[in-house]
């Protein structure tokens, strides 16, 4: 590999996340990799704003966080990583690893959803399922030398996100009310905040099998053995305390949703047309919920969609 193959990466019809490299830390534009994610639609449905992220390469936001790791990274030499998902993480890391010739391990839980699971499989990627994918994939990196791409320990990992709120405040032309994020570990989250100049209510939105953040917040609801949002996994949350403040400090909530709730979404968004996964699904499962709570909610309502269904 040589660096004519990264120039390629850089064209004026897709720039990718650098669109806004003014905004963002400085990395050698040779190194400026991207699938063409971003400059997603921000689609008005029944006076609800979507933000089209299932539209994104690999259809998912994750797109945008990677784009900025791996051209980070690959500036500075790596050409080897690893990285632990449930799923979507994994899918779009492929899809950069193909493209640019990286070695990439994916682990993933053995509960992954066999889709996804297919999908890596036929990538150019070494698999691996294991029960503690997060602890399997740190070790692997110790071991070897090499990058871990978890984006919630890796200072990098927010940086791709800031663009969610760049384009935002475009589209909307500044004006955004209360945003409604699905947390896992809400890495979209922290980055997604700090791209905006005045920063939305920020709602936190979980799952009720595994819900540590939206808890912390005071949210309630009954705990379930299992939950539609197979993407909200994280039950260590490394970027805790930062979520919190961020949440605290622009006055938005935590909502915990079940299965019943998330399923209502679910069609409520078939039925109009947006084929987005059950994790998307739960983001406005959240929206309702707390309207109907009568939670204190600032129009106009920005709800990310952050995955395709597969």
């Amino acid at each position: 590999m040589n660096d004519t193959q990264y120039n390629r990466a850089m064209t004026g019809e897709q720039p990718g996340i650098w669109r806004w490299s003014d905004r963002l830390p400085e990395v050698d534009p040779a190194y400026h990799l991207t699938l063409g994610e971003g400059e997603t639609p921000l689609q008005e449905v029944e006076g609800i704003y979507f933000k089209r992220e299932d539209l994104n390469p690999s259809g998912s936001v994750k797109d945008r966080g990677l784009a900025f790791q791996f051209s980070y990274y690959a500036a500075l030499g790596h050409r080897s990583f690893v990285i632990s998902s449930s799923g979507n993480a994994a899918i779009s890391a492929a899809m950069f690893a193909e493209k640019y010739g990286f070695e990439l391990t994916a682990f993933v839980s053995d509960t992954v959803d066999e889709q996804k699971l297919q999908m890596l499989i036929a990538a150019s990627v070494n698999v691996k399922q294991e029960a503690r994918a997060v602890t399997a994939a740190v070790r692997f990196a110790k071991i070897h030398g090499i990058v871990n791409l978890r984006p919630g320990t890796d200072e990098w990992g927010s940086i791709g996100y800031q663009t969610l709120g760049y384009e935002l405040e475009q589209q909307l032309g500044g004006a955004i009310g209360s945003m409604f994020f699905p947390v896992s570990s809400g890495t979209t989250l922290v980055g997604a905040a700090n791209g905006f100049v005045e920063k939305p209510p920020l709602m936190v939105v979980q799952g009720s099998r595994i819900h540590p953040v939206a808890s912390k917040l005071g949210s309630m609801g009954e705990d379930e053995e299992s939950s539609l949002a197979t993407g909200l996994v994280a039950r260590y949350v490394p970027r805790m305390e930062q979520i919190l403040a961020l949440v605290q400090e622009t006055e938005g909530r935590g909502v915990i949703v079940n299965n019943q709730e998330i399923e209502a979404a679910f069609e409520w968004l078939e039925k109009r047309y947006l084929p987005v996964s059950y994790d998307a699904s739960t983001v406005l499962a959240g929206y309702m919920k707390a309207k109907n709570e009568g939670v204190s909610i600032q129009e106009p309502v920005v709800i990310l969609l952050t995955g395709r269904r597969r």
